[in-house]
This record gives structure tokens, C-alpha cells and sequence, in this order.
């Protein structure tokens, strides 16, 4: 078995460190007897796991796929990059699962790029065979995008533009 790797967080050094496994831990020392594993959290919007670190009082908040991105892979290349899942999965910030890219290079679950390019039509399908049914996890299968791609469609947090 492989071991984790650990590296300082940028202006958080010597009190948190983020894993190439996606896991945050506060260092001994700092407010603790011993390292210890902070439990992440799931942001409200995309299911991102997110973790508070404290620094002289102040807290914030940060998505953990970019604490990961920006200290093993280095900072986002350009505005335009983002942070992208190779498995779809919003809660799997592992670095081996995580890459800087641009929208259109998205990888879908059939691992084809932009092969779950969705239109209006389908997207009115996604809607109507939702209604009908359907579960949103053969709705991904179906249209061959994530499952959160789906979950997004059906609560009307993304294509808003199309009114059923």
C-alpha cells in the first residue's frame, strides 16, 4: 500500500496540511495534542466536500479539490481552468481522481470528451422522464452525463433558461 502524502497549506503552515488522498488534518500543536483528521463537509451547491480552517481567529472556508489541485498539480493555470472530476464525482477529492481544465475538456462517464454534450430537447427529456419516474441515475445513464449533471437539470440550478 502506498503512503499518503502531506504537504503545509499555503499561508496555513504548520497548522493544517492537505493529502494527495483529499483528506485535511491540523497538525499537533496547533490547538490539538496530536494530528488530527478534520471531518470535511458537503458545500450546498454541487455536493463539493469543503473544510473551515481557523487562522488567528478568522475563518474560511475552502473547496478541498482546490486545496489539493493548487499544492500537488500548482495553481490554476488561467481564470478559465477549473477544477475537474475524472469519475463525476463531486465527493472524491483524491488527486488521482482531479485535474485543472477548461469546460470544454470535460470528461464524461463514458470517457469520452463532450460525449455528454446535452441540448435543449434533451434537456426538456431529462425534465419530462424525471416527472414520469425515472431515477436520476438511469437519467445519467441514459443522456451519459454525471449524475449530478442530472440533479442540477431536474431542480432547475442549471439550464434555467428552458421553462417546462
Amino acid at each position: 500500500m502506498r503512503q499518503e502524502l502531506w504537504k503545509d497549506i499555503v499561508g496555513y503552515e504548520g497548522m493544517y496540511q492537505v493529502s494527495d488522498m483529499g483528506r485535511v488534518r491540523r497538525i499537533m500543536g496547533y490547538q490539538c495534542l496530536m494530528d488530527r483528521i478534520i471531518k470535511l463537509k458537503f458545500s450546498t451547491r454541487g455536493g463539493y466536500t469543503q473544510v473551515r480552517l481557523t487562522k488567528d481567529n478568522v475563518r474560511k472556508e475552502r473547496l478541498v479539490k482546490h486545496l489539493v489541485l493548487d499544492h500537488f498539480c500548482g495553481l490554476r493555470p488561467t481564470p478559465k481552468h477549473e477544477a475537474q472530476h475524472l469519475n463525476c464525482n463531486p465527493k472524491d477529492p483524491r488527486l488521482t481522481n482531479l485535474r485543472w481544465g477548461i469546460p470544454s475538456d470535460r470528461i464524461y462517464k463514458s470517457g469520452i470528451p463532450n460525449a455528454g454534450r446535452l441540448t435543449r430537447s434533451s434537456v426538456e427529456s431529462i425534465r419530462d422522464l424525471n416527472r414520469q419516474g425515472l431515477s436520476r441515475r438511469r437519467l445519467a445513464e441514459i443522456f451519459n452525463v454525471c449524475l449530478s449533471t442530472i440533479y442540477l437539470i431536474v431542480n432547475n440550478e442549471t439550464w434555467r433558461n428552458i421553462n417546462d
